[in-house]
């Protein structure tokens, strides 16, 4: 009865079990009816960290950078990958890299695996959701979550670090409404550990910490980054950086910025990111002071949007964390999640449109601005705090006593005052 959530693992378990049948059984199908090969269709992108994967399994975990130079997420998910790297290699399964091939049986190890990760976003979005005080039509939220942020970003272009980051991203949020923020730093930690647009979210955790933990919270937030970090960079500089910190964008596979030609070379886009980390820190100094649920939420959704304007070259599935929040927000607010699906829905369908950037910006923008609305005016100054209680007080730990009768005096009654 006292327990706010008895079932927090069921929906996730059903949803991600179905979401890894579909996407495999899907591809069986789907490929053999459009590819000319009747190979199986499978997203491109997740060989790429299988590769690094095999580097640590064979004993070269400070040089997992060499393997592939298309590889530019920090290394956590390919230390969970190496299970299956080494199954591949016991098993002498084929694999899509470097070399694409119609039916790479190791798909059948990794798909699975790695699919798995939506069962922890899962988890731990219906986690945050509780924490938030939402109580009803949660497995409801985990299905729309599901179409609009795994679709894209897990089954789409197969982005499990991705998947994974917004998971542990979650988790520290839920940590921070606990005010428990050495844990919640701690989890933004291993969020940054599988991908780097993680620490977006840091400058909001730190100005919804109290004063005196804010030094405490930016420091563990780096400890786990940090460690991974000094693992690769002294031993393989000429790699390891060229991936962290000077990753290249292609304008030719995706929707480019209206600056940059689509047929401009591989460039490199991390002064572009400089721009996205400002943002953060403008809409963080805008909610100093307010730790309630709607208003953190809310910021967090507009900073991930934001990010889509500082990216020379965006797909569809940097969306996947924005929407994420943008439906935890709106459901708070309005206490529906209409608008996300409709337009959220809409944005992921404008990008399957390759027109001109000309043609298509304008209409991303505008679908854009109607979709972080709401959430951008919890940005606006001087606007009255909600009177929401972050979590801890909404869920207590046990249920209130039911009114009983009036407890006897043993001393007897009290003479009254007025005779």
């Amino acid at each position: 009865m006292d327990r706010p959530d008895p079932h927090p693992w069921r929906a996730a378990v059903a949803l991600g079990v179905v979401a890894i049948a579909v996407t495999m059984l899907g591809g069986f199908v789907l490929g053999a009816w459009f590819r000319q090969d009747r190979g199986w269709q499978i997203a491109g992108d997740v060989w790429v960290p299988l590769r690094a994967a095999e580097a640590i399994a064979n004993g070269r975990l400070t040089h997992l950078y060499a393997s592939t130079p298309l590889f530019v997420a920090m290394p956590l998910l390919p230390i969970l990958l190496v299970p299956v790297a080494e199954v591949g290699r016991v098993l002498h399964l084929t694999q899509s890299i470097p070399t694409e091939i119609p039916r790479p049986t190791i798909w059948l190890v990794y798909g699975p695996w790695g699919l798995a990760s939506g069962i922890m976003f899962l988890a731990a979005f219906r986690a945050l959701a509780t924490e938030v005080g939402i109580r009803r039509g949660r497995a409801w939220l985990q299905t729309v979550v599901t179409v609009i942020v795994l679709g894209p970003v897990a089954i789409g272009y197969g982005h499990y670090e991705d998947v994974l980051a917004l998971a542990f991203l979650m988790l520290s949020m839920r940590a921070a409404f606990r005010e428990r923020f050495l844990a919640a730093a701690l989890l933004l930690g291993v969020a940054m550990g599988f991908k780097q647009w993680a620490v977006l979210a840091l400058p909001v955790l730190v100005s919804i910490a109290p004063r005196e933990a804010r030094r405490r919270t930016v420091l563990a937030a780096a400890v786990i980054p940090a460690t991974l970090a000094a693992v690769v960079l002294p031993f393989d500089w000429r790699h390891a950086s060229r991936a962290l910190f000077e990753a290249r964008s292609f304008p030719g596979a995706g929707h480019v910025a209206l600056w940059i030609s689509r047929s401009h070379a591989p460039l490199v886009s991390t002064p572009f990111r400089i721009g996205a980390l400002v943002a953060a820190i403008a809409a963080a100094v805008a909610i100093r002071g307010r730790v309630e649920p709607p208003v953190v939420l809310g910021a967090l959704a507009v900073v991930f949007f934001a990010r889509l304007l500082f990216e020379p070259v965006v797909f569809s599935y940097y969306v996947g964390p924005p929407l994420a929040f943008a439906v935890l927000h709106e459901r708070l607010r309005a206490g529906r999640t209409l608008r996300t699906m409709v337009v959220g829905g809409a944005l992921l369908l404008l990008f399957q449109w390759r027109p001109a950037p000309i043609l298509w910006w304008p209409e991303a923008a505008v679908l854009g601005v109607v979709l972080t609305a709401p959430a951008a005016r919890e940005l606006r100054p001087g606007r009255v705090s909600s009177t929401r209680a972050p979590a801890h007080a909404l869920a207590p730990s046990s249920p209130p006593r039911p009114p009983g009768p009036p407890r006897s005096d043993p001393r007897g009654p009290s003479p009254s005052p007025h005779p």
